[in-house]
């Protein structure tokens, strides 16, 4: 399954939606992997991850989270 920024739906700037796309990944909140020829590939591993909160911060969907609900995500 592959998830794209909605900026409407997630409430965020159109202009930060390549940054979010990027945070995603770079946060491991959605790893980035293939299957190819039905063999599951972990992409890019990141070796120190940005903070949970870089992500959930930019998107408007998430403004009822409070700091220590985030720091659980993390």
């Amino acid at each position: 399954m592959a998830t794209t920024p909605c900026p409407t739906g997630w409430r965020m700037q159109t202009r930060d939606v390549v940054k979010v796309a990027k945070l995603a990944v770079q946060t491991r909140i959605y790893p980035l992997y293939e299957v190819i020829n039905g063999k599951y590939i972990l992409g890019k591993s990141t070796k120190k991850p940005k903070p949970a909160a870089a992500y959930l911060k930019l998107q408007g969907r998430f403004k009822h989270l409070t700091d220590q609900e985030i720091d659980f995500i993390q």
